[in-house]
Formats: C-alpha cells, structure tokens, sequence
C-alpha cells in the first residue's frame, strides 16, 4: 500500500523535469524578439565593447555611397507654334533666332508673322550665332556623318554642316549643331523662303526694327539706256570685279565637305550649282578678264553687300558669287558693331524703298549680356555695355556714289547691306552670302 501511494509524486518531479528547459528556451525567444524590437536597426547604428564594458551612447554612422554626378537637362516651357492666319508671308522673310529663349521668330513686311519652339546644339556640339543666308534647300535629306539621319525640310545657312529641318524637341539644346523645328512648322517655312533669306542666329531675341538713314538709298535710280565712256571711266576708279575672292577663302580641289547634320558632299561654283572640273577652269579664265566699261548692274537675283572695318571695303555679291568691290572710308570713333540693313518695298509706290535694321550684340559679348565683375567685397556688379548705334555707325562711313548707284539699280525688297568691325570669315566662299560668325 505504501509504494502505490508514493508514485503519483513520482511521476509529478519527472513532468517537471521535462517541461522545465522548454519554458526556459520560450523565455529566450521572447526576450530575444523584445531586444530585436526595442534595439535600432544594425543598418542604422552599430553597438561595441569598450573597456568599461557595453557601450550604448556611441553610435557610427554607416558611411554614405556617392552619388553619380548627372547632366541635368533644363526643360523650358515650350509656348505653341503661331502662324498668322493669312497664307503667306507679305514680301521676302527674316528669320530671327534666339539660343537662350530656344525660340524661332518669322518676320515680313507687317512685322511679326509666325514663331515656333526649337531644338539647337548641345554641349560640344553649339549652334554657331552670326549673321547667314538660306544657301540651300532640300526637302528629303540625310546626314553623311550621323549614320544618315533624315533631315526633311533642310534649308542649309552654311557649307560646314548647319542648317534648319524638321526633328525632335525634347525641350533644351540637343542638336548637333542644326536647328530643330516642329515637322508641321518646318514644311511651311519652306515654302516660305527664298535663296538668300536672311537668318540671324543671337544669344538673345533680336527683331528688325523701321530705319532710315541719308546713307541708305529710298528709290530706284533711272537707269539711263547708253552709258558715257569717259565720264563713268573717271567715276568709277574704285570699282573692280572680284577676280580671286573665292581662291582666297577656300580650297581649289573638287573635296567633298564632311561636317555636321547638314554636310555637302559636293563642291558648288560661285552660282550655287555644282560643276564639272573641266569646266571649272574654264569659266576661272572667263573671269579673270576684267570688263573694260562699268555697265548697270541687271536685277538678275538678290543683292548683298558688305562693310568691312577691318578691310577698308564694300564687298558685294549677288547670286552668291562676287559682284565688285570698292574702298570705304571709315572716321575714327572706335568699334562699329554689328548692324543688318534690310530692303523692303514700300505700301504705295513700287519703286520706293523702306529700310529696317537689326543690331547684333558684340562679339566678346555673345555667350552672356550684360558682363558680371566681381566685387572687392565678393559681390558680383553687373556692368552694363553700351551696344553702338546703327545711325552713328552709318554716320561714319563714306561709301562712293557710284557703288550705292549701281546697289540701288539691282536692288530688290530681301536684299541686305551688313557693316561689321570684322573681316571675311572662313565661312564666306563658295556659293555663300556674307557670313559674319559671333564666336
């Protein structure tokens, strides 16, 4: 009876036994699971052992990855492309286009007539600002260079790659150099132009404004059916046709040119067309021959002509080939800037002429107007600089009569008279207008 009574105790030790290591390893758990909760994230912060023992006050940072500098793309709101409502622009265009707006500007003769977001050079790859002219044009064309990327609606402003066309707008610069448009607004301003249309390209915004000036002609001389010999032999000393203009600025060789979006692949003559290399020679030693009698320039296409500060002359061209030359005189007074004279047809008389100019910022100036200098204290002053007006530059040339008589008898509403402190760049050669570049 006694050993029965004695194994429920037994029994009861044993269970015990048992059950005792696994409420401990549960009391592990469970303070463990409080400690993860309670305890930062090792990501966050790390604990050590110091020699006073378990240090909780100090904590080390994880250290913090660098970040990869990006290039980071300003995107301008882009305002729509306006065109007036009226079909076509009234008279020969002007393009106006500004680097810093990415905006693109029509002018005719009412003023204002359409405008349109664009797309210019990237970084290594800027547009070129200056004073050009539409040389060519080509509805269908494709890069040499850039693995013959379409370029339609390409109106070509130089013979080093760069021209306006149709393409992408991302929003900033991201050309190669041309001049990005809007398709639907690309197609319509092909139509617009002409060979020779003005284009000037600025950092800024530049629109013609309404200009007169004694210097600048106002009507169509008569032109007289026969000429006297001897009076126009001792008028005309100065004048001479432009017999190695073209063999001074570029090449001779028949190289194709490999540029830009908008290269050319073919040498042109001085007309603009392409030629044969036996017949180069031949129509070199037809010009060659100077013409005996001044005879009255013919309105056969449209007029330039240029003044240089640093050469002393007028130069003019028509058709994009060399007219004749002429010396000017220039007074003293410093820096003539850039100025663009523009002829247009005036409202009531057909023979009347009206003027507007635009005035390009100075060269040194181009990238960034006004100048920003330093202060003493660390301050930057802005300093404002002066442009030279385009009647006090006109007031200190004198241009021979009979040069600006034989402009005004081929004049026509598009043509242009430039004065420039430059010379003739390396962009003026073959098949070009005057080309004054800003950088």
């Amino acid at each position: 009876m006694g050993v029965n009574n004695q194994l429920p105790l037994l029994n009861t030790k044993r269970t015990l036994q048992t059950l005792g290591p696994m409420i401990a390893m549960r009391r592990i758990a469970l303070a463990s699971t409080m400690a993860l909760v309670a305890l930062p994230s090792a990501a966050n912060a790390q604990f050590f052992w110091d020699n006073a023992g378990f240090d909780t006050d100090q904590v080390i940072q994880a250290p913090m990855q660098p970040e990869q500098p990006r290039v980071k793309h300003v995107r301008k709101a882009q305002k729509p492309a306006v065109i007036k409502e009226t079909t076509k622009p009234k008279g020969p265009v002007f393009i106006s286009i500004s680097i810093e707006e990415q905006r693109l500007k029509v002018y005719d003769s009412n003023g204002l007539y359409a405008e349109t977001p664009i797309s210019t050079g990237m970084r290594g790859h800027s547009t070129p600002m200056g004073v050009f002219s539409v040389i060519g044009k080509e509805k269908f064309h494709r890069s040499n260079i850039y693995s013959g990327a379409p370029m339609p609606y390409m109106q070509r402003i130089t013979w080093s790659g760069i021209a306006l066309h149709a393409g992408v707008l991302p929003g900033y610069p991201a050309s190669h150099g041309c001049i990005r448009m809007p398709t639907n607004f690309a197609t319509r301003m092909y139509g617009w132009t002409r060979m020779g249309a003005r284009v000037v390209i600025a950092p800024g915004e530049l629109s013609p404004v309404d200009f007169s000036h004694p210097l600048l002609f106002t009507r169509r001389p008569e032109v007289t059916a026969s000429v006297d010999k001897t009076t126009t032999g001792n008028a005309l000393p100065d004048l001479k046709p432009i017999l190695n203009l073209e063999s001074s600025l570029q090449p001779t060789g028949a190289v194709p040119i490999r540029t830009a979006d908008a290269s050319g692949t073919v040498p042109l003559s001085t007309s603009g067309t392409a030629v044969e290399p036996a017949k180069e020679q031949e129509a070199k030693s037809q010009s060659a021959t100077p013409s005996a009698d001044a005879k009255p320039v013919k309105r056969t296409g449209h007029i330039a002509a240029f003044i240089s500060r640093k050469e002393g002359k007028i130069f003019v061209r028509q058709n994009f080939a060399p007219l004749f030359e002429a010396p000017v005189t220039i007074a003293d007074g410093g820096p003539l800037g850039t100025h663009v004279f523009t002829v247009r047809a005036a409202n009531d008389d057909p023979k009347a002429f009206q003027w507007s100019v635009v005035s390009l910022p100075p060269r040194q100036l181009s990238a960034a107007a006004p100048q920003a200098r330093k202060h003493p204290h660390g301050e930057r002053a802005t300093v404002e600089v002066a442009l030279p007006s385009p009647s006090a530059a006109l007031d200190r040339i004198t241009i021979p009569g009979d040069a600006m008589q034989k402009i005004a008898e081929a004049a026509m509403p598009g043509d242009s008279l430039i004065v420039s402190d430059l010379g003739l760049g390396g962009e003026t050669g073959l098949g070009t207008d005057f080309i004054v570049p800003l950088r």
